[in-house]
């Protein structure tokens, strides 16, 4: 002990944490296992082992979202894509407006009650109700404190791009009184974004405004009408895109942040179509990443310091990293509270192939680690022929599920049950308060069938290891180690402690862990016709809690308390160098 007390002062490392000692105490040299159980709880009550919880990846399960019916019609907005979504996460609902069904511009405006699993129509033409016209490829954003729904930007064919159209109007929807107020015909004309269309939209509680950032600018008569079989033919080398701006609600005032720059400065921004921007509301940031400029896939990363005023680069796109590919709508969530972004894939570029194609996948990113997670992910197919691959598609009201049938591989990367078929300009958005996500319509990509969207709507769950479940995996441990030191002195003793107190820390629902659980009864009955042997009076006299050879013992709760060390952060363990390198000569 000496010669560790000297190495402390000499290296100023402290080669364990005074807690771990305790744990090692208690549970290795004095068998007090519901000691060591006490001392567990407080560390994952202490959030201790925060970052281990942490490193452990999510399940997500999809689920087809039922809907109620009202006798036997089922009512739900129909087919699109190009539509936009928003979470009242106050009042558990999502808002959905308009869209394009293949063949036009819709104007509906629906709401959906996640309470009541069901869908509403608030207006079947929102033009008609003092609302924005029909569109498509536009953005909303909600302010569910005031509850008011903010809409800007659209998608105008060719030979609708006169002068007179070319405008960007500026509407916000008030829940409360159910009803429309034009707030600009033109935010052009005041400071804002020309005509744009794949934008992206956020609104900031706190400072009350809403950042607008890329897009395509549309002017009068610029190109044929694109996205109808593949969004890259939606810009061209001669496309124009929108920079950075903020509106101000309480002064109705626009701000340029950032022009559009295809310069490489340090605090330049390129634009894009088809990106993701997402508002981190604990630290005040714009994260973006994604999207496509002209006939190009970005694949950078980076944030937007709101009151900094600064742009931090994460990754410029430019390094083969196990990150998130390159691609086009994909869709992005953000959990401000647990510093976490969620990612499902859209169209993604094969660059050695040159090629399109499309496959689910789901990724996580921690923003604290700085790191990259691929929840699932199944086998690419293409954009042409992808068509081949569907299954369970609905015609004419009929359920639409859009499902793909998972394949072995697909449930050994992750995936549980049904999920959706891959698709692009659909909706996805997240309740962080219930920690579910919910997506709605899109399109297949069917070359075959070009005019054909969806209409199905799915819920997704991710799962992890909780508090809760690390508790009782410990617990399990602790106990399991209790249970065969019993076992080697008193049986009938074993038998209880293993039908009350081993068994009501089992996880019965997992697999793994309750076959272990049925093995531990199993080895106490195999040795059953033994012990009654050996002590006919049901083994009463037998009641010390230790091996007959004490070092045995000793050994299985050294590896146990191993097998715990491993929750621990590596600044409360002993340092895993070899000691006497650590030592400065």
């Amino acid at each position: 002990m000496e010669a560790f007390d000297a190495l402390r002062k000499k290296t100023n490392i402290l080669l364990e944490d005074p807690i771990l000692s305790e744990l090692h105490t208690a549970l290795v040299h004095e068998g007090d296992f519901e000691k060591s159980e006490v001392i567990i709880k407080k560390l994952i009550a202490d959030d201790i082992f925060r970052h281990y919880i942490h490193q452990n990846n999510y399940k997500p399960h999809w689920q087809p979202v039922t809907l109620k019916k009202t006798g036997s019609i089922v009512q739900k907005p129909g087919m699109r894509g190009g539509h936009q979504m928003c979470m009242d996460h106050v009042h558990n609902c999502i808002y959905l407006l308009g869209g394009w069904n293949g063949s036009e511009d819709l104007a509906d405006f629906w709401v959906f009650s996640c309470k009541d699993s069901e869908w509403t129509c608030l207006s079947k033409n929102t033009k008609e109700d003092g609302g924005p016209s029909a569109r498509s490829c536009h953005k909303m954003c909600i302010d569910c404190n005031d509850e008011k729904i903010y809409t800007l930007g659209r998608y105008l064919d060719a030979s609708k791009r006169t002068h007179e159209r070319v405008v960007n109007d500026f509407y916000v929807f008030d829940i409360k009184s159910n009803t429309w107020k034009l707030i600009s015909p033109d935010v052009a004309l005041v400071g804002g974004p020309q005509l744009i269309f794949d934008h992206q939209m956020c609104y900031d509680d706190e400072s009350r405004s809403i950042f607008v950032f890329g897009g395509r600018v549309l002017t009068p008569n610029c190109g044929p009408r694109s996205g109808s079989i593949s969004p890259s033919n939606r810009s061209d080398e001669r496309s124009e895109f929108s920079g950075l701006y903020s509106y101000l609600v309480d002064t109705d005032t626009w701000h340029l942040l950032r022009e559009d720059s295809g310069n490489a400065g340090p605090q330049d921004i390129r634009s894009r179509i088809g990106h993701s921007m997402l508002l981190d509301k604990k630290q005040r940031r714009l994260y973006i990443f994604g999207g496509q400029r002209s006939k190009e896939y970005i694949n950078d990363f980076f944030y937007y310091d709101i009151g900094q005023n600064q742009v931090a680069t994460l990754s410029d796109g430019t390094k083969k990293e196990n990150g998130l590919p390159s691609g086009f709508t994909q869709r992005a969530t953000i959990n401000s509270e647990s510093g976490e972004i969620y990612v499902l894939s859209g169209i993604s570029k094969d660059r050695e192939k040159r090629e399109e194609n499309m496959h689910n996948s789901f990724w996580v990113y921690v923003i604290r680690d700085n790191r990259w997670t691929c929840v699932y992910k199944n086998e690419p197919q293409l954009a042409s022929s992808h068509a081949n691959n569907f299954l369970n598609l609905s015609f004419e009201g009929l359920p639409n599920f859009a499902a793909d049938k998972p394949s072995s591989s697909d449930m050994e990367s992750g995936i549980r049950g049904p999920e959706p078929c891959p698709r692009y300009a659909h909706q996805l958005v997240y309740d962080f308060e219930r920690n579910v996500h919910y997506m709605f319509g899109g399109n297949p990509g069917r070359t075959s069938q070009p005019k054909l969207r969806l209409d199905d709507f799915w819920s997704l769950h991710l799962s992890r290891l909780s508090k809760s479940d690390l508790l009782r995996k410990c617990r399990y441990v602790i106990r399991k180690q209790k249970f065969r030191e019993i076992v080697s002195v008193n049986l009938v003793a074993a038998l209880n402690y293993l039908q009350t107190t081993v068994s009501a820390a089992v996880d019965h629902d997992n697999k793994e862990q309750a076959a272990d659980f049925r093995s531990l009864a199993s080895t106490l009955f195999g040795d059953m016709e033994a012990f009654e042997s050996n002590y006919p009076s049901g083994g009463q006299e037998a009641t010390r809690l230790v091996y007959s050879n004490a070092d045995d013992a000793y050994v299985e709760r050294t590896e146990l308390f191993d097998q715990l060390v491993k929750y621990f952060p590596e600044d409360m363990t002993q340092p895993s160098e070899n000691l006497l390198d650590l030592i400065v000569l």
